[in-house]
């Protein structure tokens, strides 16, 4: 982030600042309060694995280990989780399976919003890439549902991929109703993002376009 403000410093610089305090606090507690929000979900992911986690605790973990997915590799933000997650008596098998599943659930639910919302316009004119963007998510959509739809099949899934990954096997029952709560508490998490971002624009901006200007565009 610094590297980008130093090189665009000048434009930074030329800019007419005219910030509404009032709409740029608002956004902050709207993305702190999603923030709390999302880490509610996951230790609700976690109770399906019959772990129990506070709510102090799973925001400090959700966002400690957050910050480890800048670093190269891709691959610390799940190891900081784990490691975390061991210090408070949570198995390795149990965290890995809670990830897996969050990741399972909540790729699909952004991109279901994104295509909803209708944002394709603002990121490509190239209509091959639309298409594109619209298979992968009806794909990704449809991986969901099977996901959501069939529990014992996501079950066997998690129980494959830890036998892989870990050499043990979770104490897993899912059910449709808490895989599509999952699916549906994510998807509004996603936006409150949004929302948050929104409002942070109109803060700086001073402009309260429609919610959805993609549309128009």
């Amino acid at each position: 982030l610094g590297k980008k403000v130093i090189a665009n410093w000048q434009a930074v610089r030329q800019y007419e600042w005219k910030i509404n305090y009032f709409w740029l606090v608002f956004s902050f507690l709207i993305l702190l309060g999603n923030f709390i929000y999302l880490s509610w979900v996951w230790s609700e992911i976690l109770k399906i694995f019959g772990k129990r986690l506070k709510l102090k605790k799973a925001f400090k973990i959700s966002y400690l280990s957050n910050l480890a997915r800048y670093l190269p590799g891709r691959i610390w933000q799940y190891v900081s989780l784990v490691a975390m997650c061991e210090k408070e008596g949570i198995s390795k098998s149990a965290s890995t399976a809670s990830f897996v599943l969050s990741q399972l659930i909540n790729i699909p639910a952004a991109l279901l919003l994104i295509l909803v919302t209708g944002v394709l316009p603002a990121l490509t004119q190239q209509n091959w890439i639309k298409d594109t963007i619209w298979l992968l998510g009806g794909a990704v959509t449809l991986g969901a549902l099977v996901v959501i739809t069939r529990p014992a099949l996501t079950e066997k899934t998690l129980r494959w991929l830890l036998r892989k990954v870990e050499k043990t096997e979770p104490s897993v029952a899912l059910k449709k109703t808490s895989l599509a709560g999952i699916f549906v508490s994510y998807a509004f998490g996603w936006f409150l993002h949004g929302t948050a971002f929104f409002f942070f624009t109109v803060a700086v901006t001073s402009r309260a376009d429609n919610f959805f200007p993609i549309k128009q565009s």
